[in-house]
């Protein structure tokens, strides 16, 4: 938490200044460790951590535009929030967030700026979240199919 004060109070002392943007990402990158941390313990928590990001994303792309690195930071907030929805049982909107994401990482993809190889990383971590929701959905299906014939 402690981190996240800093940052937070970095990026609004900067305001104007040449360091914003990178203040701002500060803040981003800070409030995404909190998120993963709170990931681990309850999907409730993590959500309101993503709320709480929200902002600070649409600041900064409102200093560096919707640019590659902006557009990586929307996609993993997108596949953060779809894991903790996932877990509190709302599958529709994990795919709906995780379709989310996909946008994002095309756009991030057709900018500059950015290593492809993170790009790959998070399509890759992509794929693994929308396959453990098809097998999900294949269990319930499962279940829902036994109940019926039992």
């Amino acid at each position: 938490d402690r981190a996240w004060d800093e940052a937070r109070a970095w990026a609004a002392a900067s305001s104007g200044a040449a360091d914003h943007a990178t203040a701002i990402e500060g803040a981003v990158l800070a409030a995404f460790e909190l998120a993963v941390e709170e990931h681990a313990d309850r999907a409730s928590d993590c959500l309101e951590r993503c709320e709480d990001l929200r902002p600070h994303l649409d600041e900064l792309a409102a200093v560096r535009g919707e640019d590659a690195v902006v557009r990586q930071h929307r996609a993993a907030l997108a596949r953060l929030s779809a894991d903790a929805w996932a877990r509190l049982g709302d599958l529709a909107e994990a795919r709906t967030l995780l379709a989310e994401a996909v946008r994002h990482l095309d756009a991030a993809a057709a900018g500059t700026g950015i290593d492809p190889r993170t790009i790959e990383a998070q399509r890759a971590q992509l794929d693994g979240q929308r396959a453990a929701l098809d097998a999900r959905d294949a269990r319930q299906a499962a279940g829902r199919a036994q109940t019926i014939a039992g």
